[in-house]
């Protein structure tokens, strides 16, 4: 099953390569979100900081939103997801590769992007660290459910209205621990709490996300 999931996800590092605007849209579109909300707000530090975390962490979920329709859309297209739904033994390690070759070409650069985002907010270097603490417990999280959304909303055909109302409700309660935890940063409060449900949050998702995932692109391709 290991080698099973090095082929794949080598596969699906390919398949993006080569469709190099797909994959730049959103970083591009989360650079450009965050880079012009400074001029839009005010010049003024303390409203900047307050509002930093705030539009990081939106302009990272909307940059998602831009690509998560399209996560199993071409393999349904070309009929290899139906494939890989017949053969149980490929069906984990064929989402375990999606996702991770997703983190690694949408996430990871938008997350290594932020630090320099965040200066233009003047945040400080301590809440520069605990907002990329919640960004990497977070984005998982965000990630997950936003695969659960698009596997649900696979075959309908307003697939990304329906999936932001779909995953909305859910990203709630990770927006609120995360930007709770940054103002409590600021204030020089203590966080360890938030931080901790953040982590369970993004444990619980890992472990059981992708096997619903599982059953729902069974029930729904096959």
């Amino acid at each position: 099953m290991l080698k099973q999931f090095k082929i794949l996800l080598e596969h699906e590092l390919k398949i993006h390569y080569r469709h190099g605007a797909e994959w730049l849209t959103p970083l591009v579109f989360y650079w450009l979100v965050v880079s012009l909300f400074p001029f839009a707000l005010s010049s003024t530090q303390s409203i900047l900081r307050q509002s930093a975390a705030g539009i990081i962490w939106i302009a990272l979920l909307l940059s998602l939103l831009m690509s998560l329709p399209r996560l199993f859309q071409s393999d349904l297209k070309d009929g290899s997801l139906a494939q890989y739904c017949l053969r149980t033994s490929s069906l984990m390690p064929y989402i375990s590769a999606k996702l991770l070759s997703y983190a690694v070409l949408y996430i990871i650069p938008c997350l290594l992007l932020t630090p320099l985002l965040a200066l233009l907010f003047y945040l400080p270097a301590h809440s520069i660290f605990i907002l990329l603490l919640t960004l990497c417990l977070g984005s998982p999280i965000l990630l997950l459910i936003g695969s659960l959304g698009a596997a649900l909303t696979l075959k309908a055909r307003e697939s990304s209205a329906l999936l932001a109302l779909v995953i909305f409700p859910l990203y709630i309660p990770v927006l609120i621990l995360a930007l709770n935890c940054v103002n409590l940063a600021e204030q020089n409060l203590p966080i360890g709490a938030l931080l901790a449900y953040l982590a369970a949050y993004c444990c619980v998702a890992i472990a059981l996300i992708p096997l619903a995932l599982k059953s729902i692109l069974k029930i729904g391709v096959t």
